[in-house]
């Protein structure tokens, strides 16, 4: 599929950056931005054929941003052992 958008300057530009900071073409960028977006790509694996050559901290922040994505839970969730087990 092939998708024209109209963007302002300040979008251009930050956009371009992003990419760039990314190591990407902007095509890329947005492919991947997509793909992640409708869950058909896992940001923490490398597209099938590349090598994933990010650093430990671009990871981590790949992992945080990836955390801060997903909505807080109303409750404490009870992630203990214990709970799964009749007493």
């Amino acid at each position: 599929m092939t998708v024209t958008i109209e963007l302002p300057n300040e979008a251009q530009r930050r956009l371009v950056e992003k990419a760039k900071l990314k190591g990407q073409s902007v095509e890329s960028y947005l492919e991947d931005l997509v793909q992640t977006d409708i869950g058909l790509m896992d940001q923490f694996q490398p597209h099938e054929g590349k090598k994933d050559t990010r650093t430990t901290e671009e990871w981590i922040k790949a992992f945080n941003q990836w955390t801060a994505s997903h909505q807080h839970l109303p409750f404490e969730a009870d992630d203990s052992r214990d709970s799964i087990y009749d007493r």
